[in-house]
């Protein structure tokens, strides 16, 4: 057995740790805690001391407020989103003082999963004007806590006031809000509960005396009483307002927009009203009551209604439009009848834009069980496009008129258009583009759409595939006998003698049928250039766009065919595959002569180097995409 050595002082040295217990391990430990915090205040001190000479603690504090409100979100969005400036309040000691006590930071009050940040905003706000959205969140508890509040609301934001709450808004609402400037309740029902209204014989009222800065006042799904704030108003939104038989008649909500004299924005979608006549009482004609400031305008209603408010107020020439109504079991035989003119007044002084005399666009949509007109205003004459689809910037004002039948008109029947004849026929109308579902294109009544409008001058045809029909070819035949000039000696008779442009987008060379409509148009449009003295230009513009073209052969082959029939009766002729696939442009001299085979040549070589150069720059901006991406 080894001998046992014995403990020498240097082994004591190396084994001296076997002697140390935490937590201090052979530290003085006298008052360690006491000087531990001394320490840690000294350290605090030297970071406050050094971050007061940063140059962004040394701007003034309300700049600094100015820069933590550019990181608040709007208190109606997320409210997870609507948090995310509280991390300022963490990047140091001053930043937190001068966020914590800046009534201005707080001034968006909302409802989070608790109620602690809605507590600390009204304290903090002190006596600020402050925006309520409660959301979602204990709405019920929310518009307790802001009822103390309620003299310093500027904005009352309540989107979602379920049935059960309605009770709570209107005691709220009882309350005088001198500041109060937007105004929103939309009430949503219950599943599984009865509807119910604001209560049981009365709604939300409102007077200037109450609501002196109301300005704004949006109101969805609930009963309003009489008031008699509309003159005050700039934006009112009503939105499937329930009425019960003691509720308004629609003399009454006539009498309210006519109050509206300050009114920017006005709303009126499915509001209802006590229906004691189809034909209610209209105001004289010298009682229109002029919207002057009016720049907005939206009425979905049934059609005896628009006409009633319509022929009480004048809308200025300088509002946008929009009127929609959708057929229903109240509909008239007439108002179906008359489609989207039914919902137009006798007389169109109410509506000046319809008698204007200046430069006119208008774009007519009949698809699937949807038909709308609309009118723009535009300044300078329209050009002609050149192998692009005809777009412009459009800028008020406009007007939409849209009619809604669920029924839809059988696909055999002869698509009318007298509605759109009867509502633009005033106007001096220069470009028109029209919409037509593939089902539809067939039977439409190209006379009767453009014998109104003798000063059109570029027409666009865009024919849209339906799901359930996307075998359904559209036929030109019929567009081009209407251009055609059936007495060659009396250019009178010939429809839109001013037309110069022309496009079809959906033009359909898929079966024989369809290619004979080639030679059909050659000699349609060879007769209207004669008449009118140029039978190589009846046209100064031809856009044909090709659909259902499945390979490069397929678009070669349409595209020899329609340059042989049609390239000697326009001016220039462009065929084209789709917006941004491979096309074809040859466009000819402005002149009477035939133009000579170098011309062909020069124009074909043109259309290929644009095309090229297009994807060389397609393909050089993808690399630089590329590149920043990574």
């Amino acid at each position: 057995m080894p001998a046992v050595l014995p403990l020498t002082e240097e082994f004591a040295d190396v084994l001296r740790a076997d002697s140390l217990n935490g937590p201090y391990y052979g530290l003085p430990h006298a008052n360690v805690r006491q000087e531990q915090g001394k320490s840690e205040l000294e350290i605090l001190s030297q970071n406050a001391l050094k971050n007061s000479t940063v140059p962004v603690n040394r701007l003034p504090p309300e700049l600094l407020v100015e820069i933590m409100s550019w990181t608040q979100y709007p208190c109606y969005s997320d409210c997870r989103d609507s948090l995310f400036w509280l991390a300022t309040l963490l990047v140091c000691r001053h930043w937190f003082v001068v966020g914590a006590t800046s009534p201005s930071l707080w001034r968006w009050v909302f409802a989070t999963p608790s109620l602690n940040y809605m507590r600390t905003a009204l304290a903090r706000s002190k006596q600020a004007t402050i925006t309520f959205s409660p959301g979602a969140f204990y709405l019920g508890e929310g518009l307790m806590m802001i009822a103390p509040h309620a003299h310093r609301i500027g904005e009352l934001l309540l989107y979602e006031v379920s049935s059960a709450d309605q009770g709570m808004v209107q005691l709220l609402m009882r309350n005088s809000m001198p500041r109060l400037q937007v105004l929103h309740v939309n009430i949503w029902q219950l599943r599984g509960h009865p509807p119910t209204d604001l209560a049981a014989h009365q709604g939300l009222s409102f007077t200037p005396d109450r609501f002196p800065a109301l300005r704004s006042l949006s109101l969805g799904s609930c009963r309003l009483s009489y008031s008699n704030i509309w003159s005050q108003l700039h934006t009112l939104r009503l939105r499937e307002l329930r009425q019960t038989a003691a509720g308004w008649t629609l003399d009454d909500i006539t009498q309210a927009v006519r109050g509206c004299e300050n009114i920017v924005r006005l709303e009126l979608i499915d509001v209802s009203t006590v229906a004691r006549s189809h034909t209610p009482t209209h105001p004289p004609h010298e009682d229109v009551v002029p919207l002057s400031k009016l720049r907005n305008l939206c009425i979905k209603m049934r059609p005896w209604e628009v006409r009633h408010i319509l022929s009480a107020v004048l809308i200025p020439k300088t509002a946008n439009v929009m009127i929609d109504w959708t057929k229903d079991d109240q509909s008239s035989e007439d108002d179906i009848a008359s489609g989207l003119a039914a919902t137009l007044p006798s007389d169109l002084g109410c509506l000046p834009i319809l008698l204007s005399d200046s430069m006119i666009e208008a774009v007519v949509m009949l698809q699937r069980s949807r038909r709308s007109v609309t009118i723009y205003h535009v300044e300078g004459p329209p050009a002609p496009s050149q192998n692009v689809e005809l777009k412009r910037n459009y800028a008020p004002p406009w007007i939409t008129i849209t009619f809604n039948d669920f029924g839809d008109t059988p696909r055999t029947d002869t698509l009318h258009v007298d509605d759109i004849a009867a509502i633009a026929h005033r106007l001096p109308l220069e470009t028109l583009q029209i919409k037509l579902d593939a089902s539809k294109a067939n039977h439409i009544d190209w006379n009767a759409l453009l014998r109104p409008f003798p000063a059109l001058r570029v027409f666009t045809v865009r024919v849209c595939a339906e799901p359930h029909h996307h075998m359904i070819a559209f036929s030109s035949r019929g567009l081009f006998s209407t251009l055609d000039a059936q007495d060659t000696e009396r250019a009178g008779l010939v429809l839109c003698p001013a037309l110069q442009s022309l496009k079809i987008d959906g033009f359909e060379l898929s079966t024989a049928e369809l290619r004979g409509d080639l030679e059909h148009a050659r000699e349609c449009l060879l007769r209207r250039g004669f008449v009118f003295g140029k039978p190589s230009r009846a046209l100064e513009e031809l856009v044909l766009v090709a659909n259902h073209c499945s390979t490069q052969q397929c678009f070669n082959e349409g595209k020899e065919r329609v340059f042989e029939e049609l390239s000697a009766v326009v001016g220039s002729l462009v065929y084209q595959r789709d917006e941004c696939d491979i096309s074809d442009t040859r466009s000819l001299q402005h002149f009477d002569v035939p133009p000579s085979p170098s011309d062909h040549v020069r124009a074909s070589a043109t259309s290929q180097v644009g095309v090229t150069m297009k994807r060389i720059l397609c393909v050089v901006f993808e690399s630089v995409s590329g590149l920043f991406c990574r």
